[in-house]
């Protein structure tokens, strides 16, 4: 079976689920599967769930798709391919370039993000930062 995006992101989301076959549990309707005769599989409830066996490790690294950096709200979006983890998130390690090969950039001193891991990450950006952006002439200024 092959996950959709937005299950998979939502199960990473939550952190605590599919990592390992302790927190992996499987529950569903009759309908959700026939036999090769037609025959329905018998429902599995909550009470009956069933332990996954094994669960394979996620070795795949976000990259990430987007960014939008907008000076009205005082925010950089950022958007990955798959759900990051909020807690590890850096944003001293973050930079605003003004090309691929950079003649000017500012790297973040600060800014929030809110709780929660999710594949969109939201930063609400430093004072600093953003008067910085503001005063160079050379970063940020069309899209």
């Amino acid at each position: 079976i092959s996950l959709l995006i937005a299950d998979v992101n939502g199960i990473k989301a939550i952190g605590t689920l599919g990592t390992s076959p302790l927190n992996t549990y499987m529950v569903f309707g009759a309908i959700a599967v026939n036999d090769t005769s037609g025959n329905p599989i018998a429902a599995i409830d909550v009470p009956n769930a069933v332990q996954a066996v094994l669960i394979g490790p996620d070795t795949v690294p976000p990259l990430l798709v987007s960014s939008t950096l907008n000076l009205s709200s005082d925010t950089l979006l950022l958007v990955f391919t798959e759900t990051v983890s909020r807690s590890s998130f850096t944003v001293t390690q973050l930079s605003i370039q003004n090309a691929v090969t950079p003649t000017d950039s500012i790297t973040l001193s600060g800014g929030t993000i809110p709780a929660g891991n999710n594949y969109q990450i939201t930063i609400a950006l430093s004072t600093t930062d953003l008067n910085n952006l503001k005063l160079r002439t050379t970063i940020a200024t069309s899209p």
